[in-house]
């Protein structure tokens, strides 16, 4: 685990190896992104994130993570291809995805702590990955961040196997908003952009506020 303080946007020694990688740099050197904290890799006094903060940032699960958000950050709007024509409760074609992402993660999957078949990554664990990056994404889109945000939903395909150890780019975007309820799309790709897992999620806001 890293010493980094949540104040910092990005672990000194997640940068390190991300930089040391040669498809990394158009999600780092772009400036349609910038890099903040991933709140969920560190530890709280409430046990709130053990999983994603203890569990699996470890050296043999997931040891560096970097979290990206777009500037200019937006939700679609009524008429944008990026939204759902249909209601999402139908079985509607995915909106498709936009040349720049809301959030995108940077992860390098380890071994053997996250192995479901020998160097395969489990598929819970990749449930969970797509799980905390809508979320993560959703929560960047609030107008209340106090609030709190439960995934009610959450439609999982998996694509290809994903062998370890290995570098993964998660991108996830909000392709409609009504009310409380955000819909969502999370992707998890390889190097070489072929998408591996995916999933459409429902997060929905709680009608109460967080107590402090």
């Amino acid at each position: 685990m890293n010493a980094d303080t949540q104040d910092s946007p990005a672990p000194a020694a997640a940068i390190s190896h991300f930089k040391s990688t040669t498809w990394a740099g158009k999600y780092l050197d772009s400036p349609r992104y910038t890099l903040v904290p991933t709140s969920s890799r560190y530890p709280k006094s409430t046990g709130e994130d053990a999983f994603f903060a203890r569990t699996i940032n470890t050296p043999t699960t997931i040891p560096y993570c970097l979290s990206l958000c777009r500037h200019e950050l937006k939700l679609p709007g009524g008429g944008s291809p990026f939204n759902r024509t249909a209601s999402p409760s139908t079985k509607s074609s995915p909106s498709p995805a936009p040349s720049v992402f809301d959030c995108v993660w940077l992860l390098h999957l380890a071994e053997p702590g996250i192995n479901g078949h020998p160097r395969t990554v489990h598929g819970g664990v990749l449930a969970c990955i797509l799980d905390e990056l809508s979320g993560m994404c959703a929560i960047l889109h609030q107008a209340n961040r106090s609030i709190p945000l439960y995934t009610a939903s959450l439609e999982t395909r998996f694509k290809a196997p994903i062998i370890l150890p290995t570098d993964v780019i998660c991108r996830a975007w909000v392709t409609r908003k009504e009310g409380r309820k955000y819909w969502l799309r999370a992707q998890i790709l390889d190097e070489r952009d072929t998408v591996m897992t995916e999933g459409e999620a429902l997060l929905i806001e709680s009608k109460t506020k967080e107590k402090l």
